[in-house]
């Protein structure tokens, strides 16, 4: 049990700080970004103590998907007082990773399916926006072609259909390009 208390408290600090590394605000060397993108990816690939790859797989999903399923705070400030990404940060993050890792379909699968039908709805607002930021559509449009070309069918199909269902959520993007997930409107 102590084990399992310091492998907590340690991929708790080491996953935040790799990520890290993927921002664009780190400004870190390519050979850094290609090796925080090599060692997450092996630490979330299925090899190795399952134990450890629950606990990796659950801390890094929760900072990458989380600021795309969840309503995006009001107020700046209270975003960084939790230590949260703002979605831009995240889909910047994601997309740093999956183009500085081995193109592995499981891993493009894990990391954008759970996200994948907030992508589509907010790619749909952005399309709507005349005045959206075209390079963050472009990189929306490309992780879901990228997540639509190694997806299993059933799974895209399943996806696909709650895209359709309009599970994606609802998506404001304001005259600054500060973009936010919303509560569904009814």
């Amino acid at each position: 049990m102590c084990s399992l208390t310091w492998s907590q408290e340690y991929f708790r600090s080491v996953i935040p700080r790799l990520v890290e590394l993927l921002t664009p605000m780190a400004k870190a060397s390519s050979a850094y970004i290609r090796a925080a993108s090599f060692t997450l990816s092996r630490m979330i690939t299925a090899e190795g103590s399952p134990r450890h790859h629950t606990l990796v797989s659950r801390t890094l999903f929760h900072l990458l998907h989380d600021p795309v399923l969840l309503i995006t705070p009001d107020s700046q400030s209270t975003e960084k007082i939790t230590a949260s990404l703002s979605p831009l940060e995240t889909i910047d993050i994601v997309q740093t990773f999956l183009t500085n890792t081995d193109p592995a379909p499981t891993l493009v699968s894990t990391t954008l399916s759970p996200i994948a039908t907030s992508l589509y709805a907010l790619l749909g607002t952005l399309a709507r926006m005349n005045t959206a930021d075209p390079t963050l559509r472009v990189s929306v449009r490309g992780l879901l072609l990228t997540w639509g070309r190694v997806v299993p069918v059933e799974e895209a199909v399943a996806i696909l259909w709650a895209c359709i269902d309009g599970q994606g959520g609802d998506w404001t993007v304001d005259i600054s390009g500060s973009v936010r997930r919303v509560e569904k409107c009814v």
